[in-house]
């Protein structure tokens, strides 16, 4: 179970990871609580579209409106070079894990200093709060993913046993944008210049990420570097088992393993050296 830190009378009471336990057992404990993750995700949920006309709807708006966008103005520069699926399927099937990668990581880096008040007054276990903004991109790219299916059945797509791979794409794909998260949120309370520093390195990321290109249209260097973004991994293993690609995500899925190992594993140690003083940072 988590410990309970002591702290004098007044002051905010914390839940600390023990050091002798791994990143394994702390997250059944983040289960063991999950009625608390959930209210924090149905907040988070009802804030971000609170007072809003569409709703829900803007879930699958934002990247279609990208779609649109980007087909009028690359469609003809890239059209015969994403393979078999037509561009505007190929964009919006790369936008979607894109948008949950970097909205996870954004909405989590601040979700610490965006619930100071929280934080000051009750205890609970600090990692729910960045799960809680993952968790909640993670619903949009469901909401997304409805749209999916009748833009596939227009341009003559047609669902495929690589759907069966996609359970496991998005659940790599949440442990590793939860681990980014982990890093990022504290660091973020810490040094106030990250939050101005990360969504530059955002938008360097996606320009870094065969969204809106195929890798087939890079040089070999370019190819290569590509080849070591973990987010170009993500992105083309959900594109593939949404189009039917096994090529696309079969070679990858074990890279897939590694980044979010890595990425779980560094989160959880960054999250925990910062954790007890988190109250005092916002």
């Amino acid at each position: 179970m988590f410990r309970q830190a002591t702290a004098p009378a007044g002051e905010p009471r914390v839940f600390r990871w023990p050091e002798d336990r791994g990143v394994f057992c702390a997250l059944c404990e983040l289960v063991s609580r999950r009625e608390l993750l959930l209210f924090f995700l149905w907040r988070n949920f009802k804030l971000r579209y609170r007072q809003t006309l569409l709703g829900v709807a803007w879930a699958a708006l934002k990247p279609l409106s990208l779609v649109v966008l980007c087909t009028a103005a690359l469609g003809r520069f890239f059209h015969g070079q994403a393979a078999s699926p037509p561009y505007p399927l190929f964009l919006y099937t790369g936008y979607l894990p894109w948008l949950f990668l970097s909205g996870g990581l954004a909405e989590g880096a601040q979700s610490v200093t965006a619930s100071a008040q929280v934080l000051t007054k009750v205890y609970f276990p600090r990692a729910y709060l960045p799960l809680s903004g993952v968790l909640n991109s993670a619903v949009e790219l469901a909401i997304g993913c409805v749209l999916l299916v009748p833009m596939a059945f227009w341009f003559g797509t047609r669902p495929t046993m690589d759907l069966l791979a996609l359970p496991a794409i998005l659940f790599l794909m949440v442990l590793f944008t939860f681990g980014l998260a982990l890093a990022v949120a504290p660091l973020s309370a810490r040094f106030r210049d990250v939050r101005h520093a990360l969504p530059y390195l955002i938008q360097l990321w996606f320009f870094a990420t065969p969204v809106i290109y195929p890798g087939s249209a890079l040089p070999k260097t370019a190819a290569f570097l590509v080849e070591l973004n973990p987010a170009a991994h993500f992105v083309s293993s959900f594109r593939g088992a949404m189009l039917g690609c096994a090529g696309a995500w079969g070679h990858s899925i074990g890279i897939l393993v590694i980044a979010a190992t890595c990425s779980l594993t560094a989160g959880f140690l960054c999250f925990r050296h910062f954790e007890e003083g988190l109250s005092e940072l916002v």
